[in-house]
């Protein structure tokens, strides 16, 4: 009985950090026109064209991108402004 705790307890431990591993929840989103929004860290999250599968040409829209809307015609992103890198 006290293994079983233990092994859940380590189960539980596990999950929660493998949680907070870099890149577990970046993400990238499919848009029109042959883009995607990408976000690889908390405040990395862009717009770029799609060049193939898994790849991605330059930023058209630099970051933070925190929402996106499009239509037939047009992409728009609104962006916050972030702290300035030293």
């Amino acid at each position: 009985m006290i293994r079983k705790k233990y092994l859940l307890c380590l189960l539980i431990v596990s999950v929660m950090f493998s949680g907070g591993c870099a890149g577990a929840s970046d993400y990238d989103i499919d848009i029109p026109g042959n883009y995607s929004v990408l976000r690889t860290s908390a405040h990395e999250v862009t717009i770029a064209p799609k060049t193939s599968e898994t790849g991605w040409g330059a930023n058209v829209v630099p970051t933070e991108v925190t929402e996106v809307g499009w239509n037939d015609e047009y992409i728009i992103a609104k962006q916050v402004k972030g702290e300035k890198k030293p």
